[in-house]
Parts: C-alpha cells; sequence; structure tokens
C-alpha cells in the first residue's frame, strides 16, 4: 500500500498511458474500416454508373455522374487510376465524345491525374534543388 502512495502519480500516469494509446489505435482501425467502405462505395457507384450508361438510363447515370464528379478531387491516386483504367477500357480517348457520361468522366479523372502529377513532380523538383 505504501508504494502505491508512494508513486501515485508514476502508476497514474501510466494509466493514462495505456489509455491513450488504447484509444489512438481504436480510432486508426475505425478510420481504415470507413476508408475501406468508402472505396467499396466509390467502386459500386462507378459500375453503376457505367451499367447504366450502357444501358441508355440517362437520367440515373446523369445523377451517379455528379456524385462521381464530386469524389474526384477526394480520390487516392490508386482510386483515380483504377477509374481511368476501368473507363478506358469503354471510351476511345483518342476520340472525342462529350455527350457521353462515360467519356466526360474518363476525361475528368485523366486531367486530375495530370494536375496531381505535376503535383508531384513539381515536389520532387524542389526537393531536388534543395539539395
Amino acid at each position: 500500500m505504501r508504494v502505491i502512495q508512494r508513486h501515485r502519480f508514476l502508476l497514474l500516469f501510466l494509466v493514462v498511458l495505456v489509455f491513450s494509446t488504447v484509444m489512438i489505435i481504436r480510432q486508426f482501425q475505425i478510420n481504415r474500416t470507413l476508408e475501406a467502405a468508402h472505396h467499396e462505395a466509390h467502386i459500386e457507384r462507378r459500375e453503376a454508373f457505367i451499367l447504366l450508361c450502357t444501358k441508355g438510363y440517362k437520367d440515373d447515370a446523369d445523377k451517379l455522374f455528379g456524385k462521381l464528379l464530386k469524389d474526384v478531387p477526394e480520390l487516392s491516386i490508386d482510386q483515380l487510376v483504377d477509374d481511368f483504367q476501368r473507363t478506358m477500357l469503354i471510351v476511345n480517348p483518342a476520340e472525342q465524345h462529350e455527350e457521353s457520361l462515360i467519356w466526360r468522366y474518363h476525361w475528368t479523372v485523366s486531367k486530375q491525374l495530370e494536375v496531381r502529377a505535376y503535383d508531384v513532380v513539381d515536389r520532387a523538383r524542389k526537393i531536388a534543388e534543395k539539395e
């Protein structure tokens, strides 16, 4: 009992430290789960969009097109590359089909990839200049 009274601040600190560590690890796991769910929802939305476009449901496809466009700035590079490759199978990127929603989505993803690639190259050049 004396040991506890003597070192109560140290023991209290250790309890708070363990509790904080557990809460941080838990939050990381929750964030990872939410990110995976968001990624799956995006893939499902993209595939539904492609299906509706190819089957001629223009109004429904237009709704999904708007949601997909809102997602584009928040997507990771890997997700953008997946979308780019998936839509490239359907459209001919060499020809412009501005009336096609799939082509417009493909073009938007392509431009977003170019912007991000430029940012990565620009950052790499700045790092090289510093050294």
